[in-house]
C-alpha cells in the first residue's frame, strides 16, 4: 500500500478466501522524531499522525518524501492557547495543506476543520 491508497476503500479478498481485509495502519506520533519515516517503515505503517505542536518541524514533509501519508489532529480550542504565545497553528495547517504535506486533517471542531480546508483551498 502507498500514500495514494490511504484514502481508498478497504480491500477484501473475494469470497472470503485468501488474505483478510487490507486496512491502512496509522501510527500516533507524540514525541518529536528525528526520522519518522524510519519508524513508520519499521512498524510497517501506511501513515503517521503528527501532533499539532510538532507539525511545523517538518515531519510531514519527511514522511511524504519517503512515501508515507501524514495526518494531523487539531484538538478543539488548542490553537487559541498557542496563539497567546505567538504560535499561529491555523496558519501552519493552512500552509501544510497548500504545500501538499497533509493527507488528512482531523479535528474535534467540525466548523474549524471546514473553515481551514476552505481557506487553504480558496
Amino acid at each position: 500500500m502507498n500514500v495514494d491508497d490511504i484514502n481508498s476503500p478497504i480491500h477484501c479478498s473475494p469470497n472470503g478466501t485468501g488474505r483478510g481485509p487490507e486496512v491502512p495502519t496509522v501510527g500516533l506520533m507524540h514525541p518529536r522524531l528525528i526520522d519518522p519515516a524510519a519508524i513508520a517503515r519499521q512498524a510497517d505503517l501506511d501513515a503517521m499522525n503528527i501532533e499539532i505542536y510538532h507539525f511545523a518541524s517538518g515531519e510531514a514533509r519527511q514522511l511524504r518524501d519517503k512515501g508515507f501519508a501524514a495526518f494531523c489532529y487539531l484538538p478543539a480550542g488548542h490553537h487559541e492557547k498557542l496563539m497567546q504565545y505567538g504560535i499561529n497553528v491555523e496558519a501552519q495547517v493552512i500552509q501544510g495543506i497548500r504545500d501538499g504535506e497533509l493527507d488528512q486533517f482531523l479535528g474535534d471542531d467540525v466548523a474549524q476543520v471546514a473553515r481551514l480546508k476552505e481557506e487553504a483551498n480558496g
